[in-house]
């Protein structure tokens, strides 16, 4: 990608314009750039994508780059013997009727994606995605537990299970998140709330806006 990059051109030293050296002079080739000379302020738009990691037959990592959804996430309360502490990347089974639960997900949503088929799976893949285990207490957790940012890098039925496949991309006090209810669209109350129960559901949420705005970094 040579032609893309910003090259400096240092001005010849022998060249004088009115007895003082000319001005550094910028070279920009490729399309999409922007070039500032001088400014004070400088406003451009920057979409990060997050890589994600998938292990191959031959035991090679595979990296591709896919935006996340700002409009939906996806939320996974699972049992303990999944361990999110040991690996970024690994696997975990939802029982059929922990998948979508009415309780949990719109009807809409669950009507929508609820067959899984190939076109469903590939939409839920760009859906960010929270992982964590279940509350250690009623509405609330310890400072100690931690849940999960991350995405889905496979999705499938599995039998009478749906099989899931994650990358884990940092770690989130769950505490925080307990706090978060309305903004999350999580149900209960601070008594018990859906932290307490294994599932997965699909929330019509912008998960990066409402955690940045309750100062949770998560990149």
């Amino acid at each position: 990608m040579e032609n893309n990059k910003l090259r400096v051109q240092a001005p010849n030293n022998t060249a004088l314009i009115n007895g003082e050296k000319p001005s550094m002079a910028f070279t920009q080739t490729g399309e999409n750039g922007i070039q500032a000379g001088h400014v004070d302020t400088l406003n451009a738009n920057i979409q990060i994508v997050l890589p994600v990691a998938e292990r191959l037959t031959n035991g090679a990592i595979k990296r591709a780059n896919n935006a996340l959804s700002k409009e939906f996430y996806c939320l996974f309360v699972v049992g303990d013997d999944v361990n999110f502490d040991e690996t970024y990347t690994g696997s975990f089974l939802v029982d059929d009727d922990r998948a979508l639960e009415r309780s949990y997900t719109d009807e809409a949503i669950r009507d929508r994606f609820v067959y899984l088929n190939e076109e469903d799976r590939e939409i839920i893949k760009t859906f960010p995605a929270l992982f964590m285990h279940e509350n250690h207490k009623y509405g609330s957790t310890d400072e100690e537990q931690n849940a999960y940012f991350g995405r889905i890098t496979e999705i499938r039925p599995h039998g009478q299970k749906v099989k899931v496949k994650y990358h884990i991309i940092s770690s989130i006090p769950q505490q925080q998140l307990n706090k978060l209810l309305d903004e999350l669209c999580l149900h209960g109350t601070n008594k018990f709330n859906e932290l307490n129960r294994m599932h997965w559901a699909i929330k019509q949420v912008d998960l990066f806006d409402e955690l940045n705005s309750a100062g949770i970094s998560i990149l």
